[in-house]
């Protein structure tokens, strides 16, 4: 790669790095005590809680990642996520009100289901299998940026990755969740120039390439929709029961002033992600056709790397939008690696250190809690140098890891909507058997799909988590309905 590319790079990663640090630092002042640097006041308006969840919630490196390699084998079958995903959003406006009612105090999910079940063991299980999730997918993060920066870095991207680390941890560590809700807003706007820049990218690309045929792209685009079934139901799987029973999603809604603050962020985040994800679903399934008209071929190598390419060796006009995409695209990384090492902080420090928010010695407890928090990110370094090793792509972690993060739905859509009808206390074991069956099943799917060469159980891997949890949950819990009228 040239120079001014390698300029074009390094400035796009270090941008944000100075500006996030800098907000996070002014953040400082509003960081009295434990509370305030994890989500546990209610005390978010609904601007906060819209950019914050989309910010997190797209975790756009890794959508735009595999949108745009999986658009050459799947093409408008994408959809199939950006509608289950945004539906998602507004099947969570529909549960608000029980979720807000039915945890006062602001707990994690964990301590939710530990104190709605009252068995420790239940929220040990949950906590456990939490951690591990969410290690998993900041370690996947890091993956990401490893992948598109692999043609300019060579074996040198696990440096960059170190050093990236370094800076996560550096900038949730002065002000936490404030620093994440003070800088989502610029994150937000990164993802979007980061979009804007691929549709410059496909216009510019079009126009010098008059040999493309435009209405004969649009229209194989409209009939490249591919019956991949278990993919489809797989997304779908991973996505509509998604938001229930994933930690930080809870953690968010759980830290709005109220209700009705938090379903009115609801109602405006379900159409802006549809709005973002489909303007990428499109960009992908039309930009690879042209790609394919100057002789890219998808079984050579990723069409992201061809993208990237094209952006380091094509002119000026290239190199900017090379320096946008990139910002977009790393902001979009940070944006999701803060909110999942600040859950995975808030659950080893509140549920597993059992550190006191009301401790007389403030200052200590946020010492320790930074602590914890550092030493996750380090752990999640060496998950991700074990993924990186084993050659796990992001479309396969993507099924693998939040598949299995769906093992904990049963037991949280059981104690929210069924505590009626279900003695909860008596179905402590349904519970944590569930949790325990659901992950490794979710885990063993995508394990036997890398392995073994059938795809299709990478694919299986949400499914076969959330069948085999709930088939669990149900079989378990039989003795301890009707119990209580």
């Amino acid at each position: 790669m040239n120079i001014p590319a390698y300029i074009a790079v390094l400035a796009a990663v270090l941008f944000p790095a100075v500006l996030y640090i800098a907000t996070a630092y002014r953040e400082r002042k509003n960081i009295q005590d434990i509370r305030d640097f994890f989500p546990l006041k209610r005390s978010i308006s609904t601007g906060e809680y819209r950019s914050t969840t989309i910010a997190a919630g797209m975790s756009l490196a890794t959508v735009i990642i595999a949108f745009i390699n999986l658009a050459p084998l799947l093409g408008i079958t994408l959809f199939v996520s950006v509608v289950s995903y945004s539906v998602s959003f507004l099947l969570l406006y529909l549960c608000a009100n029980r979720i807000m009612e039915a945890n006062p105090s602001n707990d994690t999910i964990q301590a939710y289901l530990g104190k709605s079940y009252g068995s420790p063991s239940v929220k040990y299980i949950a906590l456990f299998f939490s951690l591990i999730g969410y290690i998993s997918i900041f370690s996947m993060e890091l993956l990401v940026g490893v992948t598109v920066l692999q043609p300019f870095l060579g074996e040198k991207v696990l440096l960059f990755a170190l050093v990236y680390l370094v800076f996560i941890i550096i900038y949730s560590l002065i002000s936490g969740y404030r620093a994440i809700i003070a800088t989502d807003i610029w994150q937000l706007r990164f993802i979007i120039i980061g979009l804007f820049s691929l549709f410059v990218l496909a216009i510019v690309h079009t126009q010098r390439a008059p040999d493309i045929d435009i209405p004969m792209i649009l229209s194989s685009m409209a009939k490249s929709w591919v019956p991949a079934w278990p993919f489809i139901i797989g997304i779908v799987v991973m996505n509509l029961p998604a938001p229930i029973s994933d930690a930080g999603t809870w953690q968010r809604l759980c830290s709005t002033k109220d209700v009705h603050v938090a379903k009115r962020g609801l109602l405006q985040i379900a159409p802006f992600f549809a709005v973002l994800w489909a303007c990428l679903v499109l960009f992908a399934c039309y930009y690879w056709r042209v790609a394919a008209s100057q002789g890219f071929d998808a079984a050579q190598m990723p069409l992201i790397n061809y993208i990237m390419e094209v952006f380091a060796t094509s002119g000026p006009l290239f190199i900017i939008l090379l320096f946008l995409f990139v910002l977009g695209l790393f902001s979009a990384m940070i944006s999701t690696a803060d909110s999942l090492l600040i859950v995975a902080g808030q659950v080893f420090s509140i549920d597993i250190m059992k550190l006191n928010p009301e401790s007389a010695d403030p200052q200590s407890v946020m010492r320790k809690a930074r602590t914890a928090m550092a030493l996750i990110a380090v752990l999640s370094f060496i998950i991700f140098t074990a993924l990186h090793f084993l050659k796990f792509d992001v479309v396969q972690l993507v099924f693998a890891i939040y598949g299995a993060q769906l093992a904990m739905f049963p037991a949280v859509f059981f104690s929210l909507f069924f505590a009626r009808k279900i003695t909860l206390p008596h179905a402590r074991y349904a519970a944590g058997t569930s949790i325990l069956v659901g992950f490794f099943g979710g885990w063993a799917s995508a394990l036997y799909g890398k392995f073994s060469g059938a795809s299709n159980w990478l694919y299986n891997a949400p499914v076969t988590a959330l069948v085999s949890g709930m088939v669990v949950f149900i079989l378990l819990a039989l003795p301890a309905l009707n119990i209580k009228r």
